[in-house]
């Protein structure tokens, strides 16, 4: 896993006051408590509608763009489902989709450096939800996070407290989210309930299931016609000659590998943040021939 930060939890929950105070235990007993101890910030909002919800995280933007040096995690503690997040106020679900951009500018922001906790049922759920394989085709597909814990089923509220309790214990105390996430899972395999993801295995699976389902030799070569097409198009064939030439010139490989670093560049943000570059390894796949 990549080197990461973390210097400030912001713990989002949204409860009725009976459910709310196992959400307070894990906040007041664990987490303020270590960051106190270890000169870390924490910041606990209670929301109550997802217009509370979208606040909250416009002001966590705002203060990580104002201040480069805050490396968040981010803590959602409700119900959920397989869909997204339920907030106590609200009837209205809040997707996964409706999430994502707002998770996606922040983690910009931080230099995609977000931690995302999910204490909800189904959290877990949030990265296959956030995970659009047709969208990688777009010039600035993202990581919304660097990594990604939760729940992948209904959970009661003490084993996520408990779960919980030892994640942060861990993490805040010894700053190492491997040891924090194995400990975790160590506690989930007795109730198997808790996953995690990070940024590289999402976007290994994910441009692994890209080229698997779309991408193959014949693909890439239809797209080298494309981009030939496009630019006489748009510049016309005298200058086209020698742009067709070079294009001709590339191998179906070449091309598989040049778009795959394109992907990547865009992915780990690395147009914006160029020091990204050496801290995110580009993923070594073969293009299927047919």
């Amino acid at each position: 896993m990549a080197k990461f930060r973390i210097n400030k939890i912001y713990f989002i929950v949204s409860f009725e006051p009976d459910e709310e105070k196992f959400s307070k235990s894990i906040y007041k007993d664990i987490v303020e408590r270590r960051c106190q101890q270890h000169g870390l910030q924490s910041e606990y909002s209670l929301v109550r509608n997802g217009q509370d919800l979208f606040r909250v995280l416009d002001c966590i933007e705002i203060e990580i763009s104002e201040n480069e040096n805050i490396y968040p995690l981010i803590h959602f503690d409700c119900h959920g489902s397989d869909e997204g997040l339920t907030l106590f106020d609200s009837p209205l679900i809040i997707t996964w989709g409706a999430l994502s951009p707002k998770l996606k500018s922040i983690n910009g922001s931080c230099k995609n450096n977000l931690i995302l906790c999910f204490g909800a049922c189904f959290g877990g759920f949030a990265t296959l939800n956030l995970l659009d394989v047709k969208g990688i085709e777009s010039d600035k597909y993202r990581s919304f996070a660097f990594a990604v814990i939760g729940p992948i089923s209904e959970i009661k509220h003490k084993e996520a407290q408990d779960g919980y309790e030892i994640f942060y214990d861990t993490l805040i105390n010894e700053r190492d989210i491997n040891v924090a996430i194995r400990r975790l899972i160590e506690y989930s395999g007795l109730i198997k309930k808790f996953v995690s993801f990070t940024c590289d295995e999402i976007f290994e699976m994910m441009i692994d299931r890209f080229v698997r389902e779309h991408l193959t030799e014949k693909d890439v070569k239809r797209l080298i016609r494309s981009s030939v097409s496009n630019y006489i198009r748009r510049f016309g064939r005298a200058p086209g000659r020698s742009f067709t030439k070079k294009q001709k010139e590339l191998t179906s490989g070449d091309f598989f590998n040049k778009t795959i670093e394109e992907w990547w560049m865009s992915y780990y943000w690395i147009d914006r943040w160029p020091e990204n570059q050496k801290r995110f390894r580009k993923p070594k796949l073969e293009l299927r021939h047919t």
